[in-house]
């Protein structure tokens, strides 16, 4: 009977995944998949391999956005009033703002917790007349960036890390879900989330319960 349940869960899964509506959905899942499999071929010791993937990800992502994101100059040449305009176009907005702001205040803790709010400047109107960053930056590694600053950003590296080295005390299934969570989880919060939303929070909270009922715990050393 086990073989019907993951066939059926299997289907569901993939109805789901080609009908969600949000980029980052789509995302998560296969962040979860990747996860999942890289679990199952290497073991649950590489558990710690995929935190510090995330974490990389984060204390690198000022790096990664000045290299892939375009200067204020070129986002402008494209800003015509013809649009429609991509989501990603926005964003590049927003991620370019926040690298151009980083600095100032006081740099090691950042700008404060939810400063992208009311930050200067954010509320300029582009393209066709939305607020150049509405709340937050739509990054959770650069609004811990923005508002933490770099211990704060270090602060959230270094629990990715963290969780991945308790799993890999686990067997290879609990192993592997516990670590596809992970990654479910820090995907949209990478690329999309505000890092202070309370029902984001609230998730993390749950799947952090979730996990820890369906796992056991791991043998004493």
């Amino acid at each position: 009977q086990l073989k019907y349940f993951m066939a059926a869960l299997a289907i569901a899964v993939t109805f789901a995944f080609f009908n969600l509506e949000h980029e980052a959905s789509d995302f998560a899942l296969a962040a979860a998949a990747v996860s999942f499999g890289f679990i199952w071929i290497f073991g649950p010791r590489a558990a710690p391999l995929v935190g510090i993937a995330i974490a990389i990800a984060i204390l690198a992502m000022p790096i990664i956005v000045d290299q892939l994101v375009p200067g204020f100059a070129e986002l402008n040449s494209k800003n015509t009033p013809h649009g429609p305009w991509p989501r990603e176009f926005h964003r590049e907005y927003m991620w370019r703002f926040v690298l151009e702001h980083m600095a100032g205040g006081q740099f090691w803790i950042g700008h404060g917790r939810d400063a992208s709010r009311s930050f200067p400047g954010s509320s300029e109107k582009i393209m066709w007349g939305i607020e150049l960053m509405p709340l937050h930056p739509h990054n959770g590694a650069l609004q811990a960036w923005l508002e933490l600053g770099p211990l704060g950003a270090l602060a959230a590296a270094t629990a990715a890390i963290l969780v991945t080295f308790r799993a890999r005390r686990l067997d290879w299934m609990n192993a592997g879900i516990a670590v596809a969570m992970l990654a479910a989880y820090s995907v949209p919060w990478l690329v999309s989330y505000g890092i202070w939303q309370s029902w984001w929070l609230a998730l993390g909270w749950l799947l952090a319960a979730i996990a820890a009922a369906i796992t056991p715990a791991p043998p004493a050393s």
